[in-house]
């Protein structure tokens, strides 16, 4: 059964479902209150933007880094996701094995945003168009998600108007290799697992990098992760390439979810894995 978010609360408090994926954050602590399970866990996964790079102005590596500099991650962490996120400020999760402290990080710093957007020849900022979805699995909240970042930008002087899609039309551009609703930059929430994802979102060949992201060193490094067998070696590739494209910016690294289920007081014996995925075996 499909429910939009609301309607997913709805008929978890009413006993028509026992189990439900993403109730909205707002809606847990009176889910809680009412005796149903509440799950969460890390697991390899982020919300952003994809910038195209090829096109003015997100082909200025500086606008790029100002846009991530521009936004208060923890306050949409916090205050608006009720702490089933956590900030995300580099591209690699926390859960992933690739992930490392040392790793090049942006911070929430509008002076600073400021500062790159003049370098950039932007001191009065620009105005750019951001498609994003309404619902959809991965998702979380889009619309007040999108509408607080829209504020921050805005207060460096990055004017974002938000064009949102409906999620089935919006992956199927996407999936064949569109910038969705023919916007400078989208937001889209996707499978992340690096093995499986990462070429194919950051390759300079992949038809699904809607970013046209290009840098020679991340292609080369891809590559040799592919042929790699050791783990613990691979990982440390991988490690590389999310520093390189987290320096790079060619996404808005916004948040990583906590993927938050609720079960009603009769369902026994699940665990939250680290993972958007669940094997009930």
């Amino acid at each position: 059964i499909q429910f939009t978010s609301p309607d997913r609360n709805a008929a978890m408090r009413s006993g028509e479902v026992n189990w439900i994926e993403y109730p909205t954050p707002d809606a847990i602590s009176s889910l809680k209150a009412r005796g149903f399970q509440i799950f969460e866990n890390t697991y390899d996964h982020i919300w952003p933007w994809i910038f195209d790079t090829a096109e003015k102005p997100w082909n200025n590596v500086l606008v790029r880094q100002a846009a991530n500099y521009a936004i208060n991650r923890q306050a949409m962490a916090t205050d608006l996701l009720h702490n089933t996120a956590v900030p995300a400020y580099q591209l690699i999760p926390p859960a992933n094995a690739a992930y490392s402290k040392s790793n090049f990080t942006y911070s929430y710093n509008p002076a600073k945003a400021k500062q790159l957007l003049k370098e950039a020849g932007y001191p009065n900022g620009f105005t750019a168009t951001v498609s994003f979805p309404t619902s959809g699995s991965g998702n979380m909240i889009p619309t007040p998600m999108n509408e607080e970042l829209q504020s921050d930008l805005a207060k460096v002087g990055i004017h974002i108007n938000l064009e949102p899609m409906e999620w089935s039309t919006m992956l199927t551009q996407f999936e064949t290799g569109s910038m969705p609703g023919g916007a400078s930059g989208t937001n889209i929430s996707l499978t992340f697992q690096q093995e499986a994802i990462w070429e194919a979102l950051f390759s300079a060949q992949s038809p699904l990098n809607v970013a046209h992201f290009s840098n020679a060193t991340v292609d080369s490094l891809l590559e040799q992760a592919q042929s790699v067998t050791n783990v613990v070696a691979r990982n440390k590739l991988y490690t590389q390439i999310g520093n390189i494209i987290t320096k790079n910016a060619p996404w808005l690294f916004v948040v990583n979810d906590e993927n938050p289920r609720a079960l009603a007081p009769t369902v026994h014996g699940f665990i939250e894995p680290k993972s958007w995925f669940v094997n009930l075996t």
